[in-house]
C-alpha cells in the first residue's frame, strides 16, 4: 500500500472499521499513523523513536485499538547476567 511520496507498511483496520493504521517505516521509524477513512484525514497516533527496527516496524492492534509493537531486545540489552565460574 502507498500514500503519494510515501512508503507506508503493516496497515491495520480499526475494530470499527473507521480507521487504517500504518507506519512509515522507511522514513520515520516508530511513528505509527491513522486515516480516517470518511474524512480522509491522517494523524500520528504513536511516536515511539525505541519501537524495534526489525520486520519492518510490525505492529498490530488491541482490542481497544491500542498498538501492539515488536521490540527487538536482540543482543543489545542485558537486564541480568547471571555467571558462576569454577
Amino acid at each position: 500500500m502507498s500514500a503519494p511520496g510515501e512508503n507506508i507498511g503493516y496497515t491495520s483496520w480499526s475494530h470499527d472499521s473507521r480507521y487504517v493504521y500504518y507506519n512509515r517505516y522507511l522514513y520515520e521509524r516508530g511513528a505509527i499513523y491513522r486515516v480516517d477513512v470518511l474524512h480522509r484525514a491522517i494523524q500520528r497516533v504513536l511516536d515511539q523513536p525505541a519501537m524495534a527496527v526489525t520486520l519492518g516496524q510490525w505492529f498490530t492492534l488491541a482490542p481497544d485499538d491500542s498498538p501492539i509493537l515488536l521490540k527487538d531486545t536482540s543482543v543489545h540489552e542485558v537486564f541480568a547476567l547471571d555467571m558462576r565460574l569454577p
